[in-house]
C-alpha cells in the first residue's frame, strides 16, 4: 500500500500545483501520511476535487490507481465509478469516463467528471457540470444538479439543470438555461433563455426570457 500511497501523493501534489491550491489545502495534503488522511484532506476540499483543475487529474490518473487503493478509500466513504447498494449520507461517488452504466443507491453523492452513464436511485444526489457527454437518468426521488450533460428524470425526482433534459413523471424542476422537453411534469420554473417544449402549458412557469414550444419528440 506504501507504493500505491506514495503514488497517489504524488498525484495531488501536481493536481494543487497545477490548481495552485489554497496554502491551508496544500499543506493539509502534505501532512496527509496514508490513504485515510489524504480522504479527509479531500472531503475538507471537496470543491477543489471536484471543480477545478484537479477534477481533471483526478479524471485521468485515478482510475489507474484505484484497484490497489479501493479498500481503504471505501473504508472512508469514497468509491470510484461504483456505489454501495445501501449508500449512507457520507458516500461520495467520483465518476470518470467509463463504459459500463453507474447505478448511484441510497443517499449518496455522486460527482461526475468525464464521460459516463450514470442512474441515480432512491434520494441519492448527482452533479455534472464537467463533461458534456454524461448522461444522467433521475429515478425515484434523486435529485440532480446538472450544468453539463443530458438528464433524463422520470417518478418523483428533482433536479437543477442548464443543459438538455428530458422530463417525464412526477417531477420538479428548475431550468437556467439550456433546453427541457416536457412530456409530464409536476413543475417546470423555467429561467435564463430556457426552450420548453411541451404539448400543454400547466405546470410550467417561465420567465420573459425563457420559450414555449410545440414539443417535439426526438
Amino acid at each position: 500500500m506504501t507504493d500505491a500511497y506514495d503514488l497517489l501523493k504524488d498525484t495531488c501534489t501536481r493536481a494543487c500545483h497545477d490548481r495552485h491550491a489554497c496554502v491551508n489545502g496544500y499543506k493539509q495534503m502534505l501532512a496527509s501520511t496514508n490513504v485515510s488522511q489524504m480522504m479527509a484532506t479531500w472531503r475538507d476540499n471537496w470543491e477543489d476535487v471536484v471543480e477545478s483543475k484537479y477534477a481533471d487529474i483526478i479524471r485521468t490518473e485515478l482510475p489507474k490507481q484505484y484497484p490497489l487503493l479501493k479498500d481503504e478509500m471505501n473504508k472512508a466513504g469514497i468509491y470510484l465509478n461504483e456505489c454501495p447498494e445501501d449508500a449512507k449520507s457520507f458516500v461520495l461517488v467520483l465518476v470518470t469516463d467509463c463504459d459500463k452504466e453507474i447505478s448511484i443507491h441510497g443517499k449518496a453523492s455522486a460527482y461526475i467528471l468525464g464521460e459516463a452513464t450514470v442512474s441515480v436511485y432512491e434520494h441519492a444526489q448527482v452533479y455534472s457540470s464537467r463533461c458534456d457527454e454524461a448522461r444522467i437518468f433521475l429515478h425515484d426521488y434523486a435529485y440532480g444538479n446538472i450544468k453539463k450533460g443530458h438528464v433524463v428524470a422520470s417518478d418523483r425526482s428533482h433536479f437543477e439543470c442548464s443543459s438538455v433534459a428530458v422530463i417525464d413523471g412526477c417531477v420538479q424542476c428548475i431550468m437556467k438555461g439550456g433546453e427541457a422537453h416536457v412530456i409530464a411534469c409536476k413543475r417546470v420554473d423555467a429561467y435564463n433563455g430556457t426552450l420548453v417544449y411541451s404539448s400543454t402549458p400547466d405546470r410550467i412557469y417561465l420567465d420573459e426570457s425563457s420559450q414555449l414550444k410545440p414539443y417535439r419528440n426526438e
